[in-house]
């Protein structure tokens, strides 16, 4: 488990100093971290509708802490490990669960931040099941910003309408570089082609998502370029287009190996982009996540053999693996370079 922000010494000063303000993940509301902080055996469950003084003993504790700097406070709640919220069942219940949470939240947030709430930037995620709670009639006030989010595996699912667009509190991105979840997970390489990443922000950022970019990211080495690129169009979304998002990615090789190496790798990296569009390498076992454990071990499924046809398309497998092998001789070329 990740140490909590609050957890350490100094970590808020610094954040402040720095001029950065402190956010949290789209199911850990009001400054906590919930997987690191919330302690059943001393608190309970994390049940709104059974414990709703303990939730709020919890959360007013991290506002007395964390108002005084500057934040970004996640609205809304979802159960400790990011999954649905405990104790509600149908579509309406959860709506009213989530409005009440949300009222709530707003009323604690004016007695322990500011008078003026509309003034505290706050954001809701409409992650997974909370859309559709959305969409059952949740309402929301205007000044709270909408943090659209992708379908896990780098396209946007949803972004402002043109009456949403007229919210005062506008509207951000969720995205995800890397994803732990059904029905497959992909945390060992980073496989989101540039040019998707830069195809969804754009039309993310002329839907006028442009207040919050928040992204997933598991590992930032194997990250570097993704991250780059995606926090280079945060920045200024005329850094890059479609004609130069090429260019954008040998500059970035040229800079990090040397002119020489990075105009010799940049063949590699398309191709490898190329190929991660196909089938990420992650998803090779044929397997799925996250499944019934009770019929599988650890609920994945078995890896099977692959689905690449080994005599149509032109021999699909044989091609697929040529193709890596075409990859790494480049790379064995670069690396006494490097």
């Amino acid at each position: 488990i990740t140490t909590p922000f609050y957890f350490v010494p100094g970590a808020k000063e610094a954040a402040d100093s720095c001029g950065i303000l402190i956010g949290t993940s789209h199911c850990e509301p009001m400054m906590r971290n919930n997987v690191g902080e919330w302690k059943v055996n001393e608190r309970g469950d994390y049940n709104y509708i059974t414990n709703r003084e303990g939730v709020q003993s919890y959360w007013i504790e991290r506002l007395k802490e964390a108002g005084p700097y500057e934040n970004f406070y996640t609205m809304g709640m979802r159960c400790i490990h990011d999954s649905g919220m405990e104790g509600v069942k149908t579509l309406q219940e959860k709506t009213d669960a989530l409005q009440q949470v949300i009222d709530d939240q707003r009323k604690l947030l004016s007695k322990y931040v500011d008078k003026d709430v509309e003034k505290i930037p706050q954001a809701f995620v409409p992650y997974k099941e909370v859309l559709q709670i959305m969409e059952n009639g949740l309402q929301l006030p205007e000044d709270i910003t909408l943090i659209w989010c992708d379908d896990n595996y780098g396209y946007m699912t949803r972004l402002s309408d043109k009456e949403q667009q007229k919210r005062n509190g506008g509207a951000g991105v969720y995205y995800h570089l890397s994803y732990w979840g059904r029905p497959h997970d992909y945390m060992w390489l980073c496989t989101t082609q540039p040019g998707l990443i830069y195809s969804e922000m754009k039309q993310a950022y002329d839907c006028n998502a442009r207040r919050l970019w928040g992204v997933n990211v598991h590992d930032l080495k194997p990250a570097a370029y993704d991250l780059e690129l995606f926090l280079d169009m945060a920045w200024n979304i005329n850094s890059v287009s479609p004609s130069t998002l090429v260019e954008h990615q040998k500059s970035w090789l040229c800079r990090e190996f040397g002119k020489e190496a990075g105009e010799k790798l940049l063949p590699a990296m398309l191709e490898f982009y190329r190929l991660c569009g196909i089938r990420k390498p992650e998803f090779m076992g044929w397997n799925q996540v996250e499944l019934d454990k009770k019929k599988y071990t650890k609920g994945w499924s078995p890896v099977k053999n692959t689905d690449f046809s080994l005599t149509e398309f032109g021999g699909e497998l044989d091609r697929y693996l040529e193709s890596y092998e075409a990859i790494k001789e480049i790379l064995s070329e670069v690396e006494p370079m490097i």
